[in-house]
């Protein structure tokens, strides 16, 4: 789906993964099903949202401690 909300939670769990794992672009993006390109901008529009929206960055540290949990 392209509604924001869908979108800006796969970035940044696409971010989250690129943080947390050695999984290249390509291992993150055949996971989604995408092209690695699109992760690459994904994960540059998570950083960007993280770095000027409070409520985003709540919801980032929110996925990374349940990612985390996970491991």
């Amino acid at each position: 789906s392209r509604l924001r909300e869908y979108v800006e939670v796969r970035q940044l769990s696409w971010l989250i993964f690129r943080e947390n794992t050695d999984y290249s672009l390509n291992d993150i993006a055949r996971i989604f099903k995408r092209n690695h390109a699109t992760i690459l901008y994904g994960v540059r529009q998570a950083q960007a949202l993280i770095a000027t929206n409070r409520h985003v960055r709540e919801d980032y540290n929110n996925l990374k401690q349940k990612f985390i949990e996970l491991l």
